[in-house]
C-alpha cells in the first residue's frame, strides 16, 4: 500500500478502517494562518466598532454633565462666561476661576441682582392716621417731629 496524507481524525479513522497501518499514514497539519488572520481581523474590527459606539455615548454624556455643572455653578449676570466656557470646552473648575475672576474685576456690585433677589422685602410703611383712625396730613420731618412732640406733651 501507499502512504496516505490525514489531517484530521475522521481521516485518520477512515484510514485505519481501509487497513493502513500506522508506518503508512501521515499526520499534516493545515495551514490555518489565513482562516487565524481573518479571524483576528473579524474580532479587531469588531472590537473597534464597539469601542467607538460605546466611547460616543460616555463622550456625549461627559459633556452633558459638564454644561449642567457649569450651568449650576454660573451666576446672574456671567452669562458671558459661561458661554464661553461651553463654547471653549473648558472645564467647570477653569469656569469657575474664570467667574471669580471677572466677579473681582467688577467689584462689590458685581452680583448686585442676586443679592437684591435674595434680600428679604422690606416693611411697607403706613400713612399715618390720626387719633380719630383717618389718614393723618403728611407733613415734612421737621413739621410732623414738632407735632408729635406737641402731641405727647398734650400742647395745642
Amino acid at each position: 500500500m501507499k502512504n496516505i496524507k490525514v489531517s484530521n481524525t475522521d481521516q485518520l479513522r477512515t484510514a485505519i478502517e481501509a487497513g493502513y497501518t500506522k508506518d503508512e499514514i501521515e499526520i499534516v497539519a493545515v495551514d490555518n494562518t489565513a482562516a487565524i488572520a481573518a479571524a483576528r481581523r473579524e474580532g479587531v474590527d469588531e472590537g473597534k466598532a464597539a469601542g467607538i459606539t460605546e466611547g460616543k455615548t460616555l463622550g456625549a454624556q461627559a459633556e452633558r454633565d459638564r454644561i449642567a455643572a457649569i450651568n449650576d455653578l454660573a451666576l446672574e449676570g456671567f452669562a458671558k462666561e459661561r458661554d464661553e466656557a461651553i463654547k471653549t470646552g473648558a472645564s467647570v473648575a477653569d469656569f469657575g476661576v474664570a467667574q471669580s475672576k471677572a466677579m473681582k474685576d467688577r467689584g462689590p456690585t458685581a452680583n448686585m441682582g442676586a443679592m437684591r433677589r435674595d434680600a428679604p422685602a422690606g416693611a411697607h410703611a403706613n400713612q399715618p392716621k390720626d387719633d380719630d383712625g383717618k389718614a393723618a396730613e403728611v407733613k415734612s420731618g421737621w413739621d410732623h417731629a414738632v407735632a408729635t412732640v406737641k402731641k405727647q406733651l398734650r400742647i395745642a
